[in-house]
């Protein structure tokens, strides 16, 4: 199981996503209106809702626990897998509940929801059978059909054709990854209720954590409007894109962490050095976003404009962060106590609840987008104290220079010219690679990126 080639696959099909959305989202706000936006942005919304508040079987935990058990418990692995699958299914009275209460034009919507749901379940079991190539296939049939096969619905602005569209999609996703994945249905009562109650903070804390990401629009939409959410929207998918873009490159790193943690590897080394060259790509990644996504919005997308503030301060906020967001994956890995993340989780949701609420009659979209930024600065910090609390990190002389690195980019601010050159001055002079590591780098790195292996021999110490 090899962590980096599965982070690059994630990235690739990462980088898809952005660019069919991105063609997807320049040819909606030519051809239709913020509040077309705002319809798509709900579904989008529901997809959330749906995955968080049916996902009561946690999909990190069984990714985890199917890793960890790949060279052990033979049969409990298969009935981990079988149940997982299964899961799904018990989630449907509760999906189909929606469409009483969903405004009528996203009822139509409903079916597509339970195939969303059944497609993480069956991505989460192949991530930790280590399968990331099938895994990716899947995702890319289904981003194909998402963005780019429903473009022509836009010119007739027919939010109907779309929803099908999408649908089809995740149905030939769910066909594809049940041709890889054993064909029988089966539950295993005992297994399932060990694996809920092991990941019953987690499941709490992702429904909270959808309050804290999410709570933001719901107010949004609730006291300004479609039009307003429609732009907030666009604004936020384009500011998440280069942190989904770093976050896909940990997106392996879950069942590999536990994967190599059943052979006895010490995952405190593992969190550290995940931890460094995240920061090594997240800062550089934080000002160049910056420049390009402004670029982006005042050529391409005239009508958002008033959110051009909220973009620059998400894009840079959220990027420069992610290592420290990353953290809870090796807090997950090591499985010592997951009641942390429900307590980092009713943090994060009040303080997005209660900031929103507040900032938002004041400052319009700008005050959801600061809450969404002390939210993310709340939980980096938390998640930091919890991982060296529980020894999945040792906060070292390399580490402590790392972290150095994270405010820089809100510099871009001020100049993103001074900001990158500082940036790149400290990377090269705060050595935060070791020699060894860089070489061991290089050599799982595929032949095409060699080059970014030899970069790292450059500035390691």
């Amino acid at each position: 199981m090899n962590p980096i080639s599965g982070a690059l696959k994630f990235l690739s099909t990462t980088i898809l996503n952005g660019i069919y959305a991105l063609i997807f989202f320049l040819l909606a706000a030519r051809f239709t209106t913020p509040e077309f936006v705002g319809m798509i942005a709900t579904v989008q919304l529901l997809e959330v809702f749906v995955s968080n508040f049916t996902g009561l079987l946690s999909w990190y935990v069984a990714s985890r626990e199917i890793a960890y058990n790949l060279n052990k418990d033979k049969k409990l692995l298969d009935d981990i897998i079988l149940t997982s699958l299964g899961y799904p299914f018990l989630a449907i009275p509760f999906i189909f509940l929606l469409a009483f209460v969903l405004p009528r034009y996203v009822v139509l919507a409903v079916p597509y929801m339970f195939l969303y749901l059944y497609g993480n379940y069956q991505r989460s079991v192949l991530g930790g059978l280590g399968k990331f190539t099938e895994a990716n296939i899947g995702l890319v049939i289904f981003l194909t059909f998402r963005w780019l096969f429903s473009i022509p619905a836009i010119f007739f602005n027919n939010f109907e054709i779309i929803i099908l569209i999408w649908t089809s999609g995740a149905l030939l996703q769910a066909i594809y990854y049940w041709l890889k994945l054993p064909r029988k249905l089966e539950f295993k009562t005992g297994v399932a209720s060990k694996l809920i109650k092991e990941g019953l903070p987690i499941y709490i804390s992702n429904v909270i954590n959808f309050i804290a990401s999410q709570g933001d629009r719901l107010i949004t939409v609730y006291l300004l409007g479609l039009y307003d959410l429609g732009i907030y929207q666009l604004v936020t998918l384009m500011s998440t894109f280069p942190n989904n873009m770093l976050l896909s490159l940990i997106s392996s790193l879950l069942p590999s962490s536990a994967y190599y943690l059943s052979l006895n590897k010490d995952m405190s080394y593992m969190t550290s050095l995940t931890l460094r060259f995240y920061v090594l790509l997240s800062a550089p990644t934080a000002v160049i976003s910056y420049v390009l996504s402004t670029v982006f919005l005042t050529t391409f997308f005239h009508e958002y404009l008033p959110g051009l503030l909220v973009l620059q301060l998400l894009v840079v906020a959220l990027s420069a962060l992610s290592p420290l967001l990353y953290l809870s994956t090796p807090i997950i890995s090591l499985k010592k106590d997951y009641k942390p993340l429900l307590y980092v989780g009713v943090i994060s949701g009040v303080e997005v609840l209660v900031l929103s609420l507040y900032l938002i009659p004041r400052l319009g979209i700008l005050g959801a987008a600061i809450a969404q930024v002390v939210n993310a600065l709340t939980s980096s910090i938390l998640l930091l104290y919890i991982c060296l609390r529980q020894k999945a990190l040792v906060l070292g002389s390399m580490e402590k220079r790392s972290l150095l690195l994270l405010p820089i980019p809100f510099l871009a601010f001020i100049s993103w010219e001074a900001s990158l050159v500082i940036l790149l001055v400290a990377i090269k002079f705060l050595k935060i690679i070791s020699r060894e590591e860089a070489i061991l780098t290089l050599n799982l790195l595929p032949r095409q990126l060699k080059l970014f292996g030899k970069i790292l021999l450059l500035i390691s110490s």
